[in-house]
């Protein structure tokens, strides 16, 4: 569920970076941009790949019990329903997930002590106990309301949890609610299978693609500075384009880019985009300054030939 939004936000975070650079190398923050658009998909596995680590421990544990010669009453009544869950057996036997952790050699990355205990916490929980003793298996609904309550109210909520993410990957604080949206989405999605992504390509090939969305993105709107500050200046009526915020002055360069440059991309969604993240990266009043100024832009380099959509659906967005 890893999609352009998260790759945006890297693109703006990186040219904010070398436009405050004070001259160094082009190539260093082309090159710390990959890693971190790599590490967003990493890490959204990782986190997929610890839910599945829930039901390796119901499984350990099992083991363990079957092991003793003597089973106490607790050992006996012990509960491996967690085993059947639907969305876990997806993670467990998908090949397309499994290859992927395996590229990203995740689970050397694993942190057992961690991992074990997050499952105490799991089994002291009241949400666990009622989905235990709940009669019906295979409930695709119950399987995905216990798996959301794992990533939500026990991952999400342990600071120890957030603590070895960020010791692995430093960017997990700035994208956590990105990245866990993405995990819950796909949570929720994956009904008769597992939906990485929401396209029909495959899942490396997406990746692929987004890691190459934003290094053109990246490279286009560094190369064409001088020609998008004109464009910009000359919508700006009584305003001197020195005294507007940076934020807002690059996030309509990639807006302009991406308008001119990516033609599978509908106008709308562009614009939409760029205005989210103006409203959250910039200040109060750039939301509706962003909005303007694009479509300013937009009307005017439509009319000039500028902007072609090309694709089913895209001719006239």
């Amino acid at each position: 569920m890893i999609k352009r939004r998260s790759v945006r936000i890297k693109v703006f975070q990186a040219i904010y970076g070398f436009e405050h650079s004070n001259g160094l190398p082009l190539k260093d923050f082309s090159k710390q941009l990959k890693v971190s658009i790599e590490s967003i998909k990493a890490i959204y596995l990782y986190n997929l790949l610890l839910l599945r680590a829930m039901a390796e421990s119901v499984e350990n544990e099992w083991e363990n019990i079957n092991a003793k010669h003597i089973k106490t009453a607790q050992d006996q009544s012990f509960n491996t329903k967690l085993l059947s869950n639907t969305f876990l057996s997806f993670l467990i036997n998908d090949e397309v997930f499994n290859d992927a952790v395996s590229r990203y050699n995740l689970i050397d990355k694993i942190d057992d002590v961690l991992v074990q205990n997050l499952y105490i916490q799991l089994k002291q929980s009241e949400a666990y106990a009622d989905y235990l003793v709940s009669q019906e298996n295979f409930n695709a609904k119950e399987d995905v309301a216990i798996i959301k309550f794992i990533y939500q109210d026990i991952f999400l909520q342990n600071d120890d949890f957030h603590a070895h993410i960020q010791d692995i990957w430093s960017n997990w604080i700035d994208d956590a609610q990105l990245i866990s949206m993405s995990v819950i989405t796909t949570i929720e999605k994956s009904k008769n299978r597992l939906i990485l992504v929401t396209s029909k390509e495959s899942f490396a090939d997406k990746l692929e693609e987004l890691t190459s969305f934003g290094d053109e993105l990246f490279t286009q709107v560094v190369n064409n500075k001088v020609s998008q500050m004109k464009l910009i200046s000359s919508k700006l009526k009584n305003w001197d384009v020195e005294r507007l915020a940076s934020t807002d002055i690059y996030i309509l360069r990639l807006a302009l880019a991406e308008l001119m440059y990516f033609p599978s991309i509908p106008t709308k969604v562009t614009i939409n985009e760029y205005i989210d993240i103006a409203k959250e990266y910039s200040t109060p009043k750039s939301k509706e300054f962003v909005n303007g100024i694009l479509d300013n832009l937009t009307k005017e380099l439509s009319v000039k030939g500028l902007i072609i959509k090309e694709g089913r659906g895209l001719k006239d967005s």
